[in-house]
């Protein structure tokens, strides 16, 4: 009665399996052409008895699609640690206790004469300062110092923060003065 729900579910475990396993770029396309080969020569000496078969390699096929898509939107930024960062205020700072937090994105980073556009997501902490406190989103920040990856605490029981930025695809953080 509802003939796209088994491929849903195939799909969604897809998702689901990709964010428990780790599996190598190789294994998705040797998955992939195989179900498409398979498909294709059932297709073309089609016959009743291959029905499940024919079912069994569609759900398959969006399986690893599932297994895809999670890899793809989860992959990690390539991190540079030299040079000029251009970055841009994603989000309204927060007032901390000893310091102004923000969200960067940072766009391009210029190493060596040359400038590579990246797409990278970090926290960074200002110094407290007037023209911390003004930052607004948009507005574009350029430093040089290079950003350093989020740890985790040591504690089993304690919040994942590390997790928890992951989440939002934000690997690294740095600290920057007025």
């Amino acid at each position: 009665k509802i003939p796209f729900l088994r491929l849903v579910i195939a799909l969604a475990t897809g998702i689901i399996s990709g964010s428990f396993f780790e599996f190598p770029l190789i294994s998705y396309w040797l998955l992939f052409f195989f179900s498409l080969t398979a498909l294709f020569v059932i297709n073309r000496y089609y016959r009743y008895t291959f029905t499940t078969l024919f079912g069994a390699l569609v759900c398959i096929l969006y399986f690893n699609a599932g297994l895809f898509i999670y890899t793809l939107f989860n992959r990690k930024p390539v991190f540079y640690d030299n040079g000029i960062f251009s970055s841009t205020v994603m989000e309204i700072p927060v007032e901390k206790k000893n310091s102004i937090q923000a969200v960067l994105k940072i766009k391009s980073v210029e190493n060596k004469g040359s400038l590579v556009r990246t797409n990278e997501k970090i926290i960074a902490l200002f110094e407290k300062s007037e023209c911390a406190l003004n930052l607004e989103p948009g507005e574009k920040v350029i430093f040089s110092k290079a950003p350093q990856l989020i740890t985790s605490s040591n504690n089993p029981f304690q919040f994942d923060y590390k997790k928890y930025l992951a989440g939002k695809r934000i690997f690294r953080q740095v600290f920057l003065y007025e």
